[in-house]
């Protein structure tokens, strides 16, 4: 990765430590997944960067407002939303980024209804790697401590991703739902999940 590309996730860690953690274990579960998939190298590379660098916008949110312990305001919700286009253009004028990677970071919150954003993308417009970003990204969410909620178990993060048949790609999660069976998640999570 380029210096630069480095030091702008090394400053996220200063700005927010949540978001970069929350960033890496993002990285690491798309990266897995990928490899699950049968994905070459030359698609899981741009995968995990894009992944790895997929909340960089964040940055641009008010501290207030990311960390709010309470239910976000209608305006305060937009605020948050700019993150995906915020960190888009942070890293388009990165000559090291490739488009693969980008597409990552302006997917991770689109969805398969169309219910997503910034774009509203659905069906075959959402990418195969922002379908694996959007996965693995909700699932760290739920599963980890924030101020405004408690962390899920894996299994009660697996089911309600699993309930939202329209949102997420169906095949993906599959993929997920063993890798994780794999590393270790209870066989419970795993056959009832599913």
């Amino acid at each position: 990765a380029h210096p630069d590309v480095l030091y702008d996730l090394v400053s996220l860690n200063s700005y927010d430590q949540y978001t970069y953690t929350h960033c890496v274990n993002v990285a690491v579960l798309t990266v897995g997944i990928g490899v699950a998939s049968g994905l070459g190298r030359a698609v899981v590379g741009p995968l995990g960067v894009g992944a790895l660098l997929h909340d960089l916008g964040k940055r641009s949110v008010p501290p207030e407002i990311l960390n709010k312990p309470g239910r976000l305001e209608p305006g305060e919700f937009e605020i948050i939303q700019t993150h995906v286009v915020e960190g888009e253009k942070i890293l388009r004028g990165h000559e090291a980024i490739q488009r693969e990677s980008l597409d990552v970071v302006l997917q991770h919150h689109e969805r398969l209804s169309g219910s997503g954003y910034p774009l509203g993308l659905s069906g075959e417009a959402l990418h195969l790697p922002g379908r694996i970003c959007a996965i693995a990204d909700c699932y760290d969410a739920m599963t980890t401590r924030r101020p405004y909620q408690r962390a899920r178990t894996p299994y009660e993060a697996l089911l309600q991703i699993t309930k939202e048949v329209e949102t997420y790609d169906r095949d993906v999660l599959d993929t997920f739902i063993r890798m994780l069976g794999k590393v270790g998640v209870p066989k419970k999570t795993h056959a009832e999940a599913v």
